[in-house]
């Protein structure tokens, strides 16, 4: 007899999938969402049934896309009605898509054009990015970081922190504990040495417990300058699987976000901390403390 074998889904689901999976021989575990995680979970699934539509633009995949308007509405506390006469008036003041318009470009004169061409990036952005004021920094060596998440890895380079947040399973985030630095071209070589070890290890500990198709690695830094790395399992289940993750894009505030729950994720915690042990080098665990 072959044991049972779980897959990862933690998405919004219509009310009939449940019992369409168990005609079909499966189990599904499933909790009710809050009123909070389930406007939350609506929108992320209105992106998904808006990929899914520009993917294969058909009736059925629209009528998905109007069925989580509809929840969505209800949701927060809107009819249908109310959205269809702001979009009346969005559409008498700055038109609707008739003309079939795409904005090519837009030419100013020397001096002129602010109104259309502004700065979008922040105006101490320069200042963040050497270091002014920076939280990672603040923050320093913790065993919880500020979004409430614990740390599965500690080296004299790096603090790996597993996600609480019920995006995607084993979704964690490496953070650079030397100088303050904002990009992986400021570490000398040794240095560099040093994180890419201890980010390889979070990783086959994540590989190694999660079992998933392809782990993405996205070194961004666009809103906190401080070098560090998302590591992002993804699955055969993934939406969007030739695609970065989608929700690095659409996913709202840490603190609007439904969380795993707490027994599931410090199991995780424990076994990823177990696994990192097994594939970081000692010497790099003894490293702080000797340091």
């Amino acid at each position: 007899m072959h044991a049972a074998v779980a897959v990862i889904y933690r998405k919004l689901v219509r009310d009939r999938i449940p019992e369409l999976i168990r005609r079909k021989g499966g189990e599904p575990q499933t909790r009710r969402l809050t009123d909070k995680e389930f406007a939350v979970a609506l929108a992320r699934k209105l992106v998904e049934e808006a990929y899914e539509f520009a993917a294969t633009p058909t009736a059925e995949e629209l009528a998905d896309v109007l069925e989580v308007l509809h929840a969505l509405a209800e949701a927060i506390g809107l009819s249908l009605e109310e959205v269809e006469a702001v979009r009346r008036s969005k559409a008498a003041e700055r038109g609707a898509f008739d003309d079939r318009l795409l904005l090519e470009s837009v030419s100013f004169q020397e001096g002129a054009g602010k109104a259309w061409s502004p700065r979008t990036w922040p105006a101490d952005w320069e200042a963040r990015r050497a270091g002014e004021g920076c939280p990672m920094c603040a923050e320093g060596p913790s065993e919880v970081n500020g979004l409430g998440d614990q740390r599965i890895l500690a080296s004299a380079a790096c603090d790996a922190y597993l996600s609480r947040r019920e995006i995607v399973p084993g979704y964690a985030v490496a953070v650079w504990r030397g100088r303050h630095v904002s990009e992986l071209t400021e570490l000398a070589d040794a240095e560099a040495a040093d994180f890419d070890r201890s980010v390889r290890a979070v990783a086959r500990a994540l590989e190694r417990h999660y079992q998933p198709a392809k782990l993405n690695f996205l070194t961004l830094g666009n809103a906190v300058p401080h070098l560090h790395v998302h590591i992002v399992p993804r699955y055969v289940t993934d939406p969007d699987p030739s695609k970065p993750p989608r929700f690095m894009m659409i996913d709202p505030p840490p603190g609007e976000q439904p969380l795993i729950p707490e027994d599931v994720y410090l199991a995780d915690v424990a076994a990823l901390r177990k696994l990192v042990d097994d594939f970081q080098p000692t010497w790099a665990q003894d490293a702080r403390t000797s340091g």
